[in-house]
């Protein structure tokens, strides 16, 4: 009979995000630098990530991207996220769409998550990245 009661437990804990990864609020150091690299994937990593409408999207943007900042369009190339990069360049370096997103609120900013590989990348109030790594 403590089976069941153990899976309801089980349930509620993961349904009510109990299991949930935890990352603490967070303050960016000031004056951070942009171009600081904060991940830097291999592209078996991305390719674990990838799914096909983030790479479509890249494909049609990167010529793009590249005319107004040739050092984003390499890092998004080369599966890197540095500080300043914003949502649409992260999806395009990591070449997918996050598990899950987490608001911070004031101060600011969101996390998203990537799996698997277990990412993170923190935004600041202004919506470029400040931190990243795995949790």
């Amino acid at each position: 009979m403590k089976t069941p009661t153990l899976s309801l437990l089980l349930l509620a804990a993961v349904s009510c995000g109990a299991l949930a990864p935890r990352l603490p609020p967070k303050l960016p150091p000031p004056n951070l630098p942009r171009g600081m690299l904060v991940l830097d994937l291999t592209d078996a990593e991305a390719g674990k990530l990838e799914t096909r409408d983030v790479v479509q999207l890249r494909e049609a943007g990167i010529e793009e991207l590249a005319r107004a900042d040739p050092a984003a369009a390499a890092h998004v190339l080369a599966h890197r996220v540095v500080t300043g990069m914003r949502v649409r360049e992260v999806l395009w370096s990591l070449s997918g769409h996050p598990t899950r997103v987490r608001e911070l609120g004031p101060p600011g900013g969101q996390i998203l998550l990537f799996q698997p590989g277990r990412w993170y990348v923190r935004f600041g109030d202004e919506g470029t990245v400040v931190d990243g790594g795995r949790f």
